[in-house]
């Protein structure tokens, strides 16, 4: 554990642990941008879970059911959306992934220094190499802002949902409705006609039919 140490590892260890979380959380910025752009138009979006949302609400209002609280529908959405088998909630908490392992690492690295009586200098060079990687974490959070362009979509999908989908999917619903009393009304006019014209022939043929019995008795 002494040869590791002395041998700046933990320091390594440090630095390869923020450039790590610096590079998923610029993954995440583009994953965040483009569901973004998609969630403006749900309708015509390509990503699968998105897709899911829309025909899901499509079939509330094929089952004659109402939508009471669609920020459910949302933050469901978020928990099931998968990139890369990372939850969308999920790629927004990297940086505080990234900064708790770093702050975990110096701690060992810096309680086991004073352990193995490390130089002052050995112990320093761990905290500023510490430091400087949490300040970068930092300013790409500055930078990329995930939190922002999460909360962003959500947003978004609320917005849409509310706003675009559920007036859709309502008014094609009422559509449906009044079109099909529409034809039960005019299969009920069909039948009264129907039974009116059979009234009419039955009354014709018993007319005919007194005709005949008089002309036999005359």
């Amino acid at each position: 554990m002494k040869d590791f140490l002395q041998g700046y590892n933990t320091i390594y260890a440090i630095a390869a642990i923020g450039c790590i979380t610096i590079l998923m959380k610029s993954i995440a910025a583009i994953i965040y941008y483009r569901l973004t752009v998609q969630s403006e138009q749900m309708s015509k979006a390509k990503n699968k879970y998105i897709k899911s949302v829309v025909e899901r609400i499509k079939a509330t209002y094929k089952l004659k059911r109402e939508i009471h609280n669609a920020d459910c529908i949302v933050d469901k959405s978020m928990l099931d959306m998968h990139v890369f088998g990372i939850s969308v909630e999920g790629w927004k908490n990297f940086g505080a992934y990234g900064a708790g392992l770093i702050v975990f690492c110096t701690v060992v690295s810096v309680a086991g220094g004073v352990y193995y009586s490390m130089p002052d200098e050995w112990i320093m060079a761990n905290i500023f190499v510490a430091g400087s990687v949490l300040a970068l974490v930092v300013l790409s959070e500055i930078i990329f802002k995930n939190r922002r362009k999460y909360r962003l979509l959500k947003f978004e999908f609320a917005d849409y949902i509310n706003n675009i989908l559920i007036p859709k999917f309502e008014r094609e619903s009422r559509y449906d409705e009044e079109y099909n009393a529409e034809l039960k009304q005019e299969s009920y006019s069909d039948d009264e006609e129907e039974q009116d014209e059979e009234d009419i022939m039955s009354e014709e043929e018993r007319i005919k039919l007194f005709e005949e019995i008089m002309e036999e008795y005359l």
